[in-house]
């Protein structure tokens, strides 16, 4: 008995203690730190190796611009709603766009993580992006340029807008790896290149097929700066993503390239869901995924498109008999030991 009242005793201190811490931060006076300031503590609690640090506080910075100096414990939902849909959504980006669903649903989880944050650091007490339902987003692309597509692009672009294209079409590199690609970290007498993945941030070494080298032989000088594709107007730095984003566009469109039905246009990272399917239709599916840089098949499954030759193909499938393996009998084994014990 005397155990048990001790326990009795340590459990009711122990709730007194939480009730006591409860009702002094309830009682506290609220932080009243500016969204800026948020943002700033918050990204000072990151890992300093941190190779999405950058990209973290870009996605951050809109809603940290807008707010100002407005205290961030008196932002409701309503505010953070009305900021997403009302002022985010007009807002235009580098390429004169407005930002896609995707795009504005993952800045919101990124400031729910923060508030998060906050709360467990003690700075807030609430957070007013818990329940704010994601914008609908709209069904993804389904634009594959052909092999007739992109060569209908070669005479239209010069050598380097066609090794930025062959990069995304032929070993699938996203618009930023290819555009960030370093000459140090190129090699084409071995037929590998490797750089910075724009998803996972880590380093990724590839091989490339002997089309893409040739077209990289074409565009390297005989003293190569850092970047493969150099900006003209600042050395030492990377062409601007504008730049190529508009010199592939110019030419589809010169190329009458024609986009699948619900996208509005041909787009670069259309040469990647072009590479992930002809990957698919080739080689195993978890093969492909390697290549493609795909860790799981939801997210391959978007780049994997379907055009009438595949249905054709598999029509044919269907259309061939299945022939049946032949029976073997039971008693051949059995006749042939006979026979040997005979012929001994």
């Amino acid at each position: 008995m005397g155990d048990d009242g001790d326990l009795r005793a340590q459990i009711a201190a122990l709730t007194a203690a939480v009730q006591a811490l409860t009702s002094a931060r309830a009682e506290a006076p609220p932080w009243a730190g500016t969204v800026g300031a948020l943002l700033e503590l918050y990204a000072a609690s990151w890992p300093r190796d941190a190779t999405w640090r950058v990209s973290r506080r870009a996605m951050l910075a809109p809603a940290a611009r807008y707010f100002a100096d407005r205290p961030a414990h008196a932002l409701t939902r309503q505010d953070w709603t009305y900021f997403r849909d009302k002022v985010r959504a007009e807002m235009k980006t580098a390429r004169k766009a407005k930002p896609e669903a995707t795009t504005l649903n993952m800045e919101m989880v990124y400031w729910r993580h923060a508030h998060r944050w906050a709360i467990e650091e003690g700075l807030l007490r609430e957070n007013p992006l818990e329940r704010i339902r994601p914008i609908p987003a709209k069904k993804h692309r389904q634009t594959e340029p052909s092999t007739a597509d992109i060569e209908a692009l070669r005479p239209l672009l010069d050598a380097e807008g066609w090794a930025y294209v062959m990069l995304g079409q032929r070993r699938g590199l996203r618009a930023s790896e290819a555009r960030k690609l370093e000459w140090r970290n190129v090699d084409l007498d071995g037929g590998r290149v490797r750089f910075v993945a724009a998803k996972s941030r880590k380093w990724t070494d590839v091989s490339i097929p002997s089309d893409v080298v040739e077209a990289l032989r074409e565009i390297r000088p005989d003293v190569p700066g850092r970047y493969v594709f150099q900006s003209p107007r600042r050395p030492g730095q990377p062409v601007n993503a504008t730049t190529l984003w508009r010199k592939f566009r110019e030419a589809a469109d010169v190329a009458g390239l024609v986009a699948a039905d619900g996208d509005r246009q041909v787009v670069f990272h259309d040469t990647r869901h072009g590479f992930t399917s002809q990957m698919a239709r080739r080689l195993p599916l978890k093969t492909a995924m390697r290549l493609s840089r795909h860790e799981s098949l939801n997210s391959a499954s978007r780049y994997i498109h379907v055009n009438e030759d595949d249905l054709e193909r598999a029509h044919e499938v269907l259309e061939t008999p299945v022939r049946k393996p032949a029976v073997r009998s039971r008693n051949v084994g059995h006749e042939r030991r006979d026979n040997s014990v005979s012929d001994g």
